[in-house]
């Protein structure tokens, strides 16, 4: 029963994200376009919860590997091989590349990042970088998972509070 309430509440979250992005997005006539990587199509999915989404989701890409990246969204390769694709410089040319390879689109939003830890390689904990480029600004952060989060709680997260940071930016910029 709470597995299920906890699911429940989270779902009740992402529809409400999903209503106040789509308010602003149709407010303003803006467009939106996804490029992911840690979090797989959950922003996208995200977006898309809201009836009437195509006219504001321009399209998206899941980009999980560092071949996709280059050629998708122009990721340089060198500096993405050194950080395991993962730093704010490469969630900031995928939101760049995003926005730019969706002519229409006002929005690139990007994330980048582990789900989980990876002692070997220095990851003590899950954390994702979110870049969001609105009409050539950018924005980028960091959101941190816990140890004790299963993958799919850790690419839910990220979802989340990517779009609940887009939310609060464009509610500023509108």
């Amino acid at each position: 029963m709470i597995r299920f309430l906890s699911y429940y509440t989270r779902f009740r979250d992402a529809q409400s994200l999903s209503a106040q992005l789509g308010g602003l997005l149709k407010l303003n006539g803006w467009r939106i376009a996804t490029a992911e990587s840690v979090t797989a199509g959950r922003i996208a999915a995200l977006i898309s919860m809201t009836s009437g989404a195509s006219e504001y989701l321009e399209g998206g890409d899941v980009v999980y590997n560092i071949d996709r990246k280059v050629q998708k969204l122009g990721v340089g390769r060198e500096e993405a091989a050194l950080c395991d694709c993962v730093s704010k410089s490469v969630a900031e040319q995928m939101a760049i590349g995003s926005r730019q390879a969706n002519g229409n689109a006002d929005i690139g939003i990007a994330t980048t990042g582990y789900c989980g830890a990876y002692p070997e390689q220095g990851i003590t904990e899950p954390y994702a970088w979110v870049a969001i480029d609105f009409q050539g600004h950018i924005w980028s952060f960091i959101v941190h998972g816990k140890e004790t989060m299963s993958r799919t709680e850790a690419k839910d997260l990220y979802a989340r509070e990517a779009v609940r940071s887009l939310v609060n930016i464009l509610g500023v910029q509108g």
